[in-house]
């Protein structure tokens, strides 16, 4: 017998013995490939959940955080895997996304928060993450991959060549890459049993999935016109394509499951629970309202140009232009007591000097204004506009940088940033709500309210009407209708 055939011999072995390390689903009690007892992967989820919460907070809301974990823990309590320890948390993220860990670990977001209208869709949400941990589908993906791993080494010795490794690596990146279209019918089924069985109509898993599939749509559109990668983390096209039969049909089935007494949607109640939480990034340097921008701390404000975008990522004030071809960067620091504007900026930036430069006045505050040949700018090496505006009252200084990604001695954009450093000022007293972080408001529609009219008075500062129509279930043309609840931002 050759080596190559005792090798295949081996092959054979391993699938056969992992095999028989199949154990019984949960819910159906068919046979499952799991090479991870149920004390593992308790285990496991235990040991990954602070490294979630190290990544991304929990939102700081006791009240919603016990809101969300009460409606979990009752979502829970009707599932096969009822035994566990479920923990539900929601992130202070604004990314839309809803996820779970082994051992009962579920994470839902504030963004994704913020497009739910009622109890029942946020059930529906919730059920579906139970779903995957009754289904332990994180622990079949991992036994994918590790029987993957252990075929393709064996492949790769058989062959004499890398080939079958590679291929079996591919199909194993693709196992551990996210869920696929039947585990996640799968958890849609599940998810539809425990609400019903809960009090919740099914019906609004159909209703939650249709809006995430047009937010994503959304945010599909938004990206390419900001010119960066969509962040659609579900990829819900994928695995739930319109006009799909078999979605609807494994979820309405768990509608002869319902109680006699049904709970209802209770969107009344959850539009209350966050009705004023933040809107945006928690931590940003700042609010952007249209296109101005107030910081409270330092009680400052300027005017971007128009459609320019803060980037709510940077601890820092950086606001870029809509093509991503120019922005502009604003320090704070503390000068010496002697120091002049100009010196402040050369310190700062280690700056020898500028041309083009000189002293003025902005809004009654001693100022300096000029431009450098060479400025490391979020483009690599570039030619800068700078400019130093001291408030000597406080002793405090605030710089601006603009920079173009196209610049190779002319700044393209340079009237923008001039403009942009002239409207510094101090915020107003009839201004300082304005430097108040946005925040979901929960209106009662009357006979005259349109998107137009909410869009017109949100604070939001783009995307207004496709926003305020998203996150109510109205998008993509739809009105409110009077007495209905709607959200917008202030």
């Amino acid at each position: 017998m050759t080596l190559s055939t005792h090798l295949r011999s081996i092959a054979i072995l391993l699938l056969l013995v992992l095999l028989s390390s199949c154990a019984r689903n949960p819910v159906d009690g068919t046979p499952d490939l799991v090479l991870m007892s149920e004390k593992q992967e308790i285990e496991l989820g235990r040991v990954l959940h602070p490294r979630i919460l190290q990544e991304t907070q929990p939102y700081a809301n006791t009240d919603l955080q016990a809101y969300v974990n009460n409606l979990g823990q009752n979502l829970a309590a009707v599932s096969e895997r009822s035994n566990l320890t479920y923990t539900f948390t929601v992130l202070d993220d604004t990314v839309v996304n809803a996820f779970a860990l082994p051992g009962g670990y579920i994470y839902i977001t504030r963004g994704m928060m913020m497009h739910l209208n009622s109890e029942a869709e946020l059930a529906a949400v919730l059920a579906h993450e139970i779903g995957h941990v009754t289904g332990r589908h994180s622990v079949k993906r991992d036994a994918g991959n590790k029987l993957l791993s252990g075929l393709g080494a064996v492949a790769s010795i058989a062959s004499g060549t890398s080939l079958a490794n590679s291929a079996t690596n591919a199909i194993g990146g693709a196992v551990i890459s996210g869920y696929g279209r039947s585990q996640e019918l799968e958890a849609d089924e599940y998810g539809a049993r425990y609400m019903a069985l809960a009090g919740y109509s099914p019906e609004a898993m159909l209703e939650t999935i249709d809006l995430l599939k047009k937010r994503e749509l959304f945010e599909v559109e938004r990206a390419r016109i900001e010119k960066r990668e969509p962040n659609v983390p579900h990829g819900l096209y994928k695995t739930h394509p319109d006009n799909d039969k078999r979605f609807e049909e494994a979820v309405l089935a768990a509608k002869e499951l319902s109680p006699v007494t049904p709970v209802g949607d209770q969107a009344e109640r959850y539009l209350n629970q966050i009705n004023g939480i933040l809107w945006g990034e928690s931590g940003a340097p700042g609010t952007m309202r249209r296109d101005y921008f107030y910081n409270g701390k330092y009680n400052i404000k300027l005017k971007f140009p128009d459609n320019w975008r803060l980037d709510g990522k940077s601890s820092q004030v950086m606001a870029f232009s809509p093509d991503k071809d120019a922005a502009m960067q604003v320090f704070v620091l503390q000068p010496g007591r002697t120091m002049t504007p100009e010196q402040a900026l050369m310190r700062k930036f280690g700056i020898n000097k500028f041309r083009e430069g000189r002293e003025m006045t902005v809004s009654g505050m001693r100022a300096f204004i000029g431009i450098t040949d060479r400025y490391e700018s979020p483009f690599g090496p570039r030619p800068a506009r700078m400019a130093a505006i001291f408030d000597e009252r406080i002793r405090r200084a605030y710089l601006f940088v603009g920079t173009g990604r196209n610049d190779l001695s002319k700044l393209a954009a340079d009237q923008d940033f001039i403009a942009t450093i002239f409207s510094f000022d101090k915020i107003h007293a009839d201004e300082q709500s304005l430097a108040n972080p946005p925040r979901l408001k929960v209106v009662t529609a009357e006979a005259d309210t349109s998107i137009e009219m909410l869009a017109r008075q949100s604070a939001l500062p783009e995307y207004q009407h496709q926003l305020i129509r998203l996150m109510n279930g109205l998008y993509p043309d739809l009105e409110p209708t009077p007495g209905q609840l709607i959200k917008t931002v202030d």
